[in-house]
């Protein structure tokens, strides 16, 4: 828990170089850090950044806004110590070659709507305008 955010990120950069996409981080009993992570395909590269509890949230809101348009994902949150919390972010490692979950290709972009099954995109009817009329669905 009282690892400085260059030398995390330092030592998640090591696993992603392998592959190692970050799932799960969180505190068990005792102060102890459980870490889960899953094997992707291609580099996962990670930043940890730290921030102020009291930062303002206009400025942090920009500040993840910029990390964001750079196409870093955030993988967790959580307080290190009473006045600080901690991001994790990771990007790449998708086999989608950016944007998507990692190892979960993009749904296609044709205007139907999509849904996960047996790990592969299937037709699914929409919350709005879809109509069921005995057709596909």
């Amino acid at each position: 828990m009282g690892v400085p955010a260059d030398q995390l990120t330092a030592q998640l950069n090591t696993l992603g170089a392998d592959g190692w996409w970050l799932v799960e981080n969180y505190v068990t009993q005792f102060q102890r850090r459980r870490t889960i992570f899953k094997q992707v395909g291609g580099v996962v590269e990670y930043l940890v950044d730290d921030q102020s509890v009291g930062s303002n949230a206009q400025n942090v809101e920009d500040h993840l806004d910029t990390l964001g348009a750079d196409g870093w994902e955030m993988v967790t949150m959580d307080l290190v110590l009473q006045n600080k919390r901690r991001a994790i972010f990771a990007r790449g490692g998708g086999s989608s070659g950016g944007g998507g979950t990692p190892g979960f290709p993009d749904a296609p972009a044709d205007g139907v709507t999509y849904g996960r099954l047996d790990q592969h995109w299937n037709p699914a009817l929409a919350l709005n305008n879809d109509i069921l009329d005995g057709g596909n669905f």
